[in-house]
């Protein structure tokens, strides 16, 4: 009985406690940089005529989504499918804009104004101011930012901003385009999209071009453009990229007179 008793005594378990082990600390370190996003927005992310981010409402790259203003973005596949040939034509399928007519003497409207929701808007090319004719030839993409929310970032009148960001030397591929147009009031319009990349994907070189003659409905009231524009971009790292852009042209416009 005694040896059964031993043997019963040494078959039991044992129980043991032990020393819990310091958990690892979660907290980031207070020196880790913050990462901004890009201060640039390319067109890369658009679908069809669906824009994925903007610079219009924070001058940063924020997604639309996360965007609180009233903001509405033409992508350059709508500006080709619709044939908006110039800023003016592009705005006719925008919200609560349009082109301000001048009093008087139609000559002004060489240098066009428009005006968002009865109040006048700025307009601006890649975010600089601009008053010259705009020629969809170089367009990227129309950002219609309506409100006086826009005048918290950079220019912008009350109304709001429309801002035409140009065609970008793309550094990853090479192609080649060429569109010709012809329509009423002998339309004529040739353009080309030529870009080539080098150097393995570290350097892009991109040149649009265009020559367009028109007549209007009135007697002796034409116009006629001639552009070219030259972007280049180059990858120094992955975090630094250096971009420049060179545009000359001539434009010539004879108005009718409205009075």
């Amino acid at each position: 009985k005694l040896t059964s008793a031993l043997l019963a005594l040494g078959l039991s378990p044992v129980f043991g406690q032990t020393v819990p082990q310091p958990a690892a600390s979660s907290a980031a370190p207070a020196d880790v940089p913050v990462e901004l996003s890009p201060f640039t927005v390319t067109a890369d992310q658009d679908v069809g005529y669906q824009a994925a981010n903007t610079l219009a409402g924070s001058r940063m790259n924020t997604s639309l989504k996360d965007t609180a203003a009233s903001i509405s973005i033409l992508t350059s596949e709508f500006i080709k499918d619709v044939g908006a040939l110039d800023l003016t034509e592009a705005i006719a399928y925008g919200n609560n804009v349009e082109m301000e007519l001048p009093d008087g003497n139609a000559a002004f409207e060489f240098f066009r104004t428009f005006v968002i929701r009865g109040q006048a808007a700025s307009v601006a090319r890649n975010y600089f101011r601009w008053k010259l004719p705009t020629n969809t030839f170089n367009v990227e993409r129309i950002e219609e930012a309506r409100g006086p929310n826009s005048i918290l970032f950079g220019i912008a009148s009350a109304g709001g901003l429309l801002n035409t960001s140009t065609k970008q030397a793309q550094t990853h591929r090479s192609f080649r385009g060429a569109q010709l147009v012809y329509g009423i009031y002998d339309l004529r319009r040739a353009s080309i999209d030529l870009n080539q990349a080098a150097f393995n994907g570290k350097l892009g070189v991109r040149f649009n071009a265009v020559a367009s003659k028109e007549q209007a409905y009135q007697h002796y009231a034409a116009a006629e453009d001639t552009r070219g524009h030259l972007a280049l971009k180059y990858d120094l790292t992955p975090e630094t990229v250096v971009r420049a852009e060179y545009e000359k042209g001539k434009t010539f416009r004879i108005a009718a007179d409205n009075t």
